[in-house]
């Protein structure tokens, strides 16, 4: 491959400002890219905004814009090591073309429409925390996260701790948060 020059490593959206003609074959080799061509991969680098890691929602706010209902039992989440797959890929890819195939964006949102605090993140050996997610997408992608909530369920010990530790998480590194936001609901 030949040498990108800094004006497209330090662009926005740089990986679709290339010829992908020519670099076509270099996801070769990461599974998450196993069948998917380089035009389809940029298309997804290009203002890659939300990256649902839960689905549903209990408090049933009456303002709700998304309507959000019940998660379904048993997919309330994804499988963190099929988030862990998505941002090693990537990650990858990344150090392949050497430059992040995500600059340009400004953030990925985690939830559509669930409270993130409330449930951990399922995995195949044992459960994870949102703050263990937010880590990784940081540190693989290096892209902060929207982390917006109508609070936390008081009643569950899970829900108090997630919450204590997102706190935490934001004290100790803020980059890593774009926005901490809260509807008050109930």
């Amino acid at each position: 491959m030949n040498i990108i020059p800094p004006s497209i490593k330090n662009s926005a959206y740089p990986l679709t400002r290339l010829p992908l003609n020519s670099i076509e074959g270099i996801q070769k080799g990461i599974p998450l890219f196993h069948g998917v061509n380089i035009k389809d991969i940029a298309f997804v680098t290009k203002r890659f905004e939300t990256l649902n890691l839960f689905r549903g929602c209990r408090v049933n706010c009456s303002h709700c814009l998304k309507d959000a209902k019940e998660p379904v039992k048993g997919r309330e989440t994804v499988l963190f090591e099929d988030l862990i797959n998505f941002l090693d890929g990537f990650k990858t890819l990344s150090e392949r073309v050497g430059f992040n195939v995500f600059q340009g964006n400004k953030y990925v949102n985690i939830i559509d429409d669930a409270n993130p605090s409330d449930i951990p993140i399922r995995g195949k050996y044992r459960n994870h925390s949102v703050v263990e997610a937010i880590k990784q997408i940081y540190d693989k992608i290096n892209l902060p996260v929207i982390f917006v909530t109508s609070g936390w369920n008081k009643a569950s010990k899970y829900s108090g701790q997630a919450a204590e530790d997102l706190v935490k998480q934001i004290e100790k590194n803020p980059a890593i948060f774009v926005l901490i936001g809260s509807s008050n609901s109930g």
